[in-house]
């Protein structure tokens, strides 16, 4: 322990003048890091929301082989992109909602490229077949226009298997 000449201990910490400079470099750099994070935020959103909609396919046509019926997989809205549901279709009754599917992230995007575009749903039946093939391009809007800007293309076959690609086009 340091003592001064009168021998009282002298005060151990910080001045304010240290603690000043310490925060000003903290925040210089963390702003010098935020920008190189972007490209990391934006891959995790389109990841995110490609495993979503992945398992909500999978689940939908475990389910119907698991029921022995059909089960459809429909956009909530008007598009892809606000969100899904699942839902068991019955003979001679109404459809019985299974799961609701909303994305958390609103700058990604889910459109549906190739497939049953009159209705926009897919049907698995009791032996886990699509009812057509389909294409699911999830991009975001923020890199959008980025020529180098990589999606995700989420592709269903007819017999019903799922497989996702990186590409720029779907």
């Amino acid at each position: 322990m340091n003592f001064r000449k009168n021998g009282k201990p002298k005060n151990a910490g910080f001045s304010l003048i240290e603690l000043l400079a310490a925060i000003i470099i903290m925040a210089i750099l963390a702003g010098l890091s935020g920008p190189s994070m972007r490209p990391f935020i934006i891959k995790q959103q389109l990841l995110t929301a490609s495993q979503e909609l992945i398992e909500s396919l999978q689940l939908a046509r475990s389910e119907a082989i698991a029921n022995g019926g059909e089960f459809r997989l429909q956009p909530t809205g008007t598009s892809w992109s606000g969100g899904w549901q699942s839902e068991e279709l019955i003979e001679n009754s109404s459809p019985i909602s299974f799961k609701k599917y909303k994305l958390a992230n609103e700058l990604v995007t889910i459109d549906l490229t190739f497939g049953n575009t009159t209705d926009d749903s897919i049907v698995f039946d009791q032996k886990g077949r699509a009812n057509t093939a389909t294409r699911f391009a999830v991009s975001h809007s923020v890199e959008a226009l980025n020529p180098n800007f990589v999606a995700y293309c989420i592709s269903v076959t007819r017999s019903g298997s799922i497989e996702i690609a990186k590409t720029n086009t779907c």
